[in-house]
């Protein structure tokens, strides 16, 4: 399967940047080739392109140096306070969803979501694994972290390159994999 291009990730979404904010010719280094040094978004001469501009980011910042956004759904409101609190405490920004429902017209509404983090079981016509499901075909850049108290990965299937946490998850857990799935943006 072809990694996705940022075109790839932007069907049916309105593009987070406007055309024309970078010039055709800078070299805007892929994720991948970033270090710990790339901290700060910064546009500067590149070591390996001459005095082609690039740009580095913090792994929690998209390419333009904006906060990357995660959208946290569950229902059980203490459980999703905590989920925003760790999201947030991790360096990223969180918006709120109480169900797959209310997640799917965010999702419709925004178009810089990186990252879907959903429970399994919700109220309303779609469960956080239909969800899932749709968002990785419907927006496949955007990474997706189930989790759930009740259902493991077994009872049903998973998209590819989720990730999946029982209830009660480790924090670490959590934000190791939000960082990971950063560095894909």
């Amino acid at each position: 399967m072809a990694i996705p291009t940022i075109s790839d990730c932007l069907v049916g979404r309105t593009p987070p940047i406007s055309s024309g904010q970078f010039s055709e010719g800078e070299n805007l280094r892929q994720p991948q080739e970033l270090n710990a040094s790339d901290a700060v978004p910064t546009i500067g001469p590149s070591q390996t392109t001459g005095n082609q501009p690039f740009l580095r980011f913090d792994r929690r910042e998209n390419p333009v140096g904006n906060k990357i956004v995660v959208l946290v759904v569950e229902d059980d409101v203490f459980q999703r306070l905590l989920a925003v609190d760790l999201v947030e405490a991790a360096g990223f920004t969180a918006l709120e969803a109480k169900s797959g429902d209310e997640a799917l017209q965010v999702l419709e509404n925004r178009a810089d979501i990186s990252i879907l983090f959903t429970d399994v079981r919700m109220p309303g016509n779609t469960n956080g694994l239909q969800l899932a499901r749709f968002v990785s075909e419907r927006y496949p850049c955007v990474q997706i972290i189930i989790v759930s108290g009740d259902a493991s990965p077994a009872d049903a299937p998973m998209p590819l390159g989720s990730a999946f946490f029982a209830k009660p998850y480790r924090d670490e857990q959590i934000t190791r994999t939000l960082n990971r799935f950063a560095t894909l943006h």
